[in-house]
């Protein structure tokens, strides 16, 4: 029990980091987008940087279903077929990804004349940012495969802060950036150099920590190879919702509203979605701990860290969802010094939004630490692509609210199934589990209570 708490409080302090990291990034960097190019050439920017995110369907899952797999055979301390694993998963990522590039930069010209964007930014040829960003997504897929060599090795929090660090660079280096005025181009050179420094920092760090791993890549097993592209249709199912909500999203807002909507329906999201970064400090600090105790079989355990995980992510949804709701509005308007402007009854909807999704993302761990993601998330993909739809239609008849009421509705919808399966998969019956989410919510809210009576009769104690 012990080395368990141990390794969730670093994997804990890593996440708590990054999460901070990336609520700096977005709350600083945001008003200095729309500050140094305005709200239109910000949009146009937010519709660019969907292009890569819609085209990391490419990378068919692989990496993330190598890594999965890995944390599970390292973890269970089978070397010979971890060896085989990572061969097959980085070289089929790596080539994937250079294959991405080239076609990327042989389409320049045919996203040029495209009508989403304009064919210039700021003097930069749009094309040629958007394969720059292509590219820099690319080098991110065969990373994935390295940090579940570290979660294996029950050091997941080694691969967080190599993140990190990346991440502190990229904040600061965007920071200098916009304070001078450089264009858009020069700050995707910027995400490109990083993404490439980091994937190289994680391989060397994986094969120095895992010395089974060293040496040249076997060839690829095409047994491995046919098992990795059966369940990263799964994980690649869960790129396409995320692509569909929020990347698809940002083209209807562009499509019905132009850049300046898709510039407000981007900052609107991504305020909102600070409940997700929230509930994601404690799913991401526990997820290598559910593979660990899943890879060992040890179901009695992970069944308790599940209840757990849901009963802390309801208490986040709910205090968070309270929030958006009701200080969404005036926190928007100070963020954005009243650059921009939304209906104010979006944030009651959005408050709705970021209930349903931190909700069902706690059960998401489960069948993600399994490596067996694809009922879940080809269901997220279905009901996100019906959803944009909704969103399409409730956009034309209730304007930039429309697009927050398809977000809530999916949200709320994807809770049942995502609970309902996840529960099948650990063999964990409806009525044991809401007993088990009180008591361990109780238990740990007991905990804290004591801790605090502790520090807090210890901070008044008369010196006398």
């Amino acid at each position: 029990m012990t080395s368990h708490r141990n390794r969730l409080l670093k994997n804990g302090v890593a996440t708590i980091l990054a999460r901070c990291i990336l609520l700096l990034r977005h709350l600083l960097l945001v008003p200095l987008f729309v500050k140094a190019w305005g709200g239109e050439i910000y949009g146009q920017w937010l519709v660019i940087s969907a292009v890569p995110t819609i085209l990391a369907f490419s990378e068919l899952g692989i990496g993330t279903a190598a890594g999965t797999r890995l944390a599970l055979e390292v973890g269970g301390g089978r070397w010979g077929s971890a060896r085989r694993t990572f061969s097959a998963g980085l070289l089929l990522s790596t080539g994937l990804a250079l294959s991405v590039s080239v076609l990327a930069l042989m389409l320049t010209r045919a996203f040029c004349l495209s009508s989403i964007v304009a064919r210039t930014i700021r003097g930069d040829s749009s094309s040629l940012i958007a394969s720059v960003l292509i590219c820099a997504a690319a080098l991110q897929w065969p990373a994935a495969v390295c940090v579940g060599v570290f979660t294996g090795l029950g050091e997941a929090n080694k691969s967080y802060n190599i993140l990190n660090v990346g991440e502190i660079v990229r904040v600061a280096a965007m920071v200098a950036l916009l304070f001078y005025g450089s264009s858009p181009l020069v700050i995707a050179l910027v995400e490109i150099t990083l993404s490439a420094f980091i994937a190289i920092w994680l391989y060397f760090g994986a094969t120095n920590d895992a010395t089974e791993l060293r040496g040249l890549l076997d060839p690829i097993d095409l047994k491995i190879a046919k098992e990795l592209l059966s369940s990263g249709f799964g994980f690649q199912s869960a790129v396409v919702a995320n692509v569909l909500m929020f990347q698809g999203s940002m083209l209807v807002a562009n499509t019905l509203f132009g850049p300046v909507g898709a510039a407000a329906w981007g900052t609107v999201r991504t305020l909102s979605r600070l409940a997700g970064q929230a509930a994601a400090l404690v799913t991401q600090a526990a997820l290598p701990e559910m593979q660990l105790l899943l890879g060992q079989e040890n179901y009695v355990a992970a069944r308790r860290l599940h209840r757990l995980l849901f009963g802390l992510n309801s208490l986040i949804g709910a205090t968070c969802g309270l929030l958006i709701g009701i200080a969404g509005g005036v926190g928007y308007q100070l963020w954005l010094s009243g650059a921009l402007v939304v209906p104010h009854w979006i944030w009651t909807i959005l408050g709705l939004d970021a209930f349903g999704g931190v909700i069902w993302t706690a059960s998401v761990t489960v069948p993600t630490a399994l490596n067996r993601p694809w009922r879940i998330n080809l269901a997220a993909a279905l009901g996100a692509a019906l959803a944009l739809c909704g969103m399409w239609i409730a956009g034309t008849i209730l304007g930039l609210g429309g697009l927050a009421v398809g977000a809530a509705l999916f949200n709320i919808v994807m809770v049942t199934w995502v609970v309902a399966t996840t529960l099948r998969l650990i063999n964990d019956k409806p009525r044991e589990f809401t007993k088990g989410v009180y008591l361990e919510s109780r238990s740990l809210v007991e905990r804290c209570i004591a801790r605090l009576r502790k520090v807090s009769k210890s901070l008044w104690r008369d010196p006398a």
